[in-house]
This record gives C-alpha cells, sequence and structure tokens, in this order.
C-alpha cells in the first residue's frame, strides 16, 4: 500500500495522543511512579495492546517502525550541536572519567559476553537462529530503542525481516529490567545505609515521582537567540538539527555508493555532521545565537517518540 504524508502525520497524531494519556496515567498511578517508568513507555506498551498486532483498534502505518532509526539520527544530531566547550579536557576528564569508563566498561562487557557466548549457542545448540541474533541483545540492552533500530535496519536489508522487531524487544525488556533493577538497588542501598542523597525512593521529590512541575520550581526551557519577525527561535534551532540529518543521510547515500558492502550507522554520521555544522557557525560568528536547552529539548523530544514508537511498532507475532 502506498504510504504518504497523510499516514506519517496520522502516524503522529496517533502517537502523540498515546504520550498524552501515557502521561495521565503516570500522574494517577503510584506503581507506575515508584517504578519511575516513563510515559513513553507506557504509550508504547499501550500502542502494542491496540495496535495492529492485538486488538489492531490503532492504525498505525506499515512505516511506523521504522521511525525510530530516523528519529535516533535526530537525537544524535543535538548531541554537540550547541556545546560549549567547558573548561580542558584534563578537567572534564577528572569530573567524568569514572563515569565514562565504568559506562564503557560495562558496554564492552555486555557487547563481548553477547558475541562470545551468543557465537557459540547459535553454532551448536540454536542452529535454526541466525548467526547476526547476538548483536541485537546489547544493541537493544546498551544502545535502546533507537540502536536496535538502527542496526536492525541493516539486517533487514540484508535479509533478516524480523530484526527490528527482536531488536526493539530487547531494548524494551533492556530498559524496564534497568529501572526496576535499578530501584530495587536504590532501596537496598538506601535500608542498609550506604546512599547520601536519599533514604527511601518514596522520599523523591514529588515532582519527580509524578513528573508534574510545581509552578514555584518551574525553569525556562531555553531563549530565543532570533528575532521571530526574521525566523522563529524554535524553528531556527528544528532547522539547524534537521539540517545535520539531512546532511548525514546524503553522506550515508554516497558512502552506500563508494563502498557498498559497507554499512555505516547514519546516527554516529548525524552526531559528527552536528559538530561540524557548530564549528561552521563558528566560523561564521553564529554559534552565539545557538541555545544548546533548547536544541537538547529537541533531543529529549525525539527520544520520548522514539521509544514509543519502537515498543507501540514490535510484532508480537514474532
Amino acid at each position: 500500500m502506498e504510504f504518504s504524508a497523510l499516514d506519517l502525520t496520522f502516524d503522529v497524531c496517533i502517537m502523540s495522543a498515546l504520550l498524552v494519556l501515557g502521561k495521565i496515567i503516570r500522574t494517577r498511578v503510584p506503581l507506575l511512579q515508584n517504578l519511575f517508568i516513563p510515559s513513553a513507555l507506557i504509550a508504547g506498551f499501550i500502542g502494542i495492546i491496540l495496535g495492529p498486532f492485538c486488538l489492531n483498534w490503532v492504525p498505525l502505518s506499515s512505516q511506523a517502525s521504522s521511525y525510530a532509526g530516523i528519529l535516533i539520527a535526530v537525537l544524535f544530531a543535538t548531541l554537540y550541536l550547541g556545546r560549549r566547550s567547558q573548561g580542558s579536557f584534563k578537567e572534564m576528564f577528572r569530573q567524568v572519567g569514572d563515569t565514562f569508563m565504568l559506562n564503557g566498561a560495562a558496554e564492552v562487557l555486555q557487547y563481548g559476553i553477547a558475541l562470545v557466548l551468543g557465537g557459540i549457542l547459535v553454532t551448536t545448540v540454536f542452529q535454526g537462529v541466525t548467526e547476526w541474533f547476538p548483536i541485537l541483545m546489547p544493541g537493544g540492552f546498551v544502545g535502546g530503542h533507537g540502536t536496535a533500530a538502527a542496526i536492525g535496519s541493516v539486517f533487514e536489508e540484508g535479509g533478516w525481516a524480523e530484526a527490528t522487531t527482536v531488536g526493539q524487544t530487547f531494548a524494551t525488556f533492556g530498559l524496564l529490567g534497568g529501572i526496576i533493577s535499578g530501584i530495587i538497588a536504590i532501596n537496598y542501598c538506601a535500608n542498609k545505609g550506604w546512599t547520601t542523597e536519599i533514604r527511601k525512593v518514596k522520599d523523591m521529590p514529588e515532582e519527580v515521582r509524578v513528573g508534574l512541575v510545581p509552578e514555584k520550581d518551574r525553569t525556562p526551557m531555553g531563549e530565543n537567540t532570533v528575532n521571530p519577525m526574521s525566523i522563529d527561535p524554535l524553528a531556527w534551532h528544528v532547522a539547524l538539527v534537521m539540517v545535520a540529518v539531512g546532511g548525514a543521510y546524503l553522506i550515508n547515500a554516497g558512502l552506500k555508493i563508494l563502498f557498498p558492502q559497507v554499512s555505516v550507522p547514519v546516527y554516529g554520521i548525524a552526531l559528527l555532521v552536528g559538530v561540524v555544522l557548530f564549528a561552521f557557525l563558528k566560523l561564521i560568528k553564529l554559534d552565539s545565537y545557538v541555545d544548546q536547552r533548547v536544541v537538547s529539548r529537541i533531543g529529549s523530544c525525539a527520544t520520548d517518540y522514539l521509544v514509543a514508537f519502537g515498543v507501540a511498532t514490535i510484532n508480537i507475532n514474532v
């Protein structure tokens, strides 16, 4: 069936409605608050139930499963666009180096175990399973729904039609597992007296648990860095992000022509294009008109839709 701009509009409208519903449910259900389940994840599960693989009440298009792979490129395009240097590399590493090394070790360990153990199992015990399967487990667990979609789309081009669904399933279980096990760990450590900031999860501020910020505690999302008479400030920042995304897809298309056997993830290219674009803006003295907070909100918005679409389009039959 032909895909149209109206199909895309309906998909976004449907998912927006599910995000609103997920947010309302989050503000009313204490269990979801205490587990810190994101509204996007709630929306995704509602989408599964109402979607084409269960009740079939929500008419998401056949292309809805591909949006997560696009949105991850939008997210990565925002990571360094507008980010200014915060001191020397030595000072930065002193502040976050231990966290970086811990996260890096955990990621390498997850990929290593999955590839080695998974590689052994799919060649001995589960011989009917494709040899690409093991890479999707850490791709989903570590990378999340965006990385799972990116890797899955590459495998789909290689002939494995169910790859994205498998990756999104791993990402969903990874997200849930990380949240729930993290809450259990926090409660255990708090009971042992090992924590310094909180004693119980229930002692967290209400705005953190419920997700609604009281009026007295609200902060601005960003600044108007350009005059709306020339271009809307939000449009200016969205345009910059989409230039980086579009550039990434153009470069990726060129790389496929030059190296047809190599597949480079678009989101990685988008990050680099964002860096180059911001360097160009610095060169022409326009970098001060990019508000990193606004760019960050654009990336966070893309993440919410990414997770919601990624979960909602999981093929339950697979």
